[in-house]
C-alpha cells in the first residue's frame, strides 16, 4: 500500500480507490484466516490443532489410484519402496480385471466403416 502511487495504469487507479474506499482492508480482513478462535466448545469432536499430527502417505492407497488416474509420474516417485509394490500390485490388478471396460467379458463393439479408417490414419501418425 505504500507504493500504490507507483502502480500505473488502470490497475493503480483501481489499488488507489480500493485503498481509498476502504474496500481493501476490508478484502484482507476478510480473506485472513483466524487461528486464535477455540471452537471446541461449539463442535462436538474437534481435535484441538495441538493434537492433529501430519504422518506419510499411505502408499499402499495411492499407488492404485495414481495408475488408474494416469498420474505417472508420481507413481514412479511413490514407487522407490519396492515392498509397497510388490503388496499393492496384485491388489490393483484385480480391482481393475473387475472394473476393465476393455476385459474379454466385455462383447466387441459394433463394426463401424469408419474403424478401419482410423486404424490406418492412427498407423500412419504414431
Amino acid at each position: 500500500m505504500k507504493n500504490a502511487a507507483d502502480v500505473k495504469g488502470m490497475a493503480g487507479q483501481n489499488l488507489r480507490d480500493a485503498i481509498a474506499s476502504g474496500q481493501l482492508a476490508l478484502s484482507r480482513q476478510l480473506v485472513t484466516m483466524k487461528t486464535d478462535c477455540d471452537l471446541a466448545d461449539y463442535v462436538q469432536g474437534l481435535p484441538l490443532l495441538d493434537a492433529i499430527t501430519l504422518s506419510g502417505p499411505d502408499a499402499a492407497k495411492l499407488l492404485p489410484f495414481y495408475e488408474k488416474y494416469g498420474f505417472k509420474g508420481l507413481a514412479r516417485a511413490l514407487a522407490g519402496d519396492a515392498a509397497v509394490i510388490a503388496e499393492v500390485k496384485p491388489q490393483a490388478a484385480a480391482a481393475d480385471a473387475q472394473n476393465d471396460l476393455f476385459s474379454a467379458k466385455t462383447p466387441p463393439p459394433p463394426k463401424s466403416p469408419c474403424v478401419p479408417r482410423i486404424a490406418t490414419w492412427c498407423t500412419r501418425r504414431c
